[in-house]
Formats: C-alpha cells, sequence, structure tokens
C-alpha cells in the first residue's frame, strides 16, 4: 500500500520538469487518476463503521 502511494507521488511530481506544452495535459491525466485512485481507496476502507 505505502508503496503505491510513494509511486503515485512520484508520478505526480515527474511532470514539472516536462515541457510545459505537455504539462496541462499531464496535469489532466494526474487529476483523472488522483480521483480513480481515491475512489479505488474508499472501496477498500470499511463504510460506515
Amino acid at each position: 500500500m505505502n508503496s503505491k502511494v510513494k509511486l503515485y507521488r512520484a508520478n505526480v511530481k515527474a511532470p514539472s520538469c516536462e515541457h510545459s506544452k505537455s504539462s496541462e495535459v499531464r496535469k489532466s491525466g494526474n487529476l483523472l487518476s488522483l480521483l480513480d485512485y481515491l475512489f479505488q481507496l474508499e472501496k477498500m476502507l470499511p463504510s460506515g463503521n
């Protein structure tokens, strides 16, 4: 679990050193990835209790 979080954070930080042309596209992709990641995370957590 922790390794996935670290890997995800590394992937989010990576675009900052890319060219600005692709940064907007990468930000959009990262946002979608983040939402999907949080959704998956929420499904793993016990609900309500």
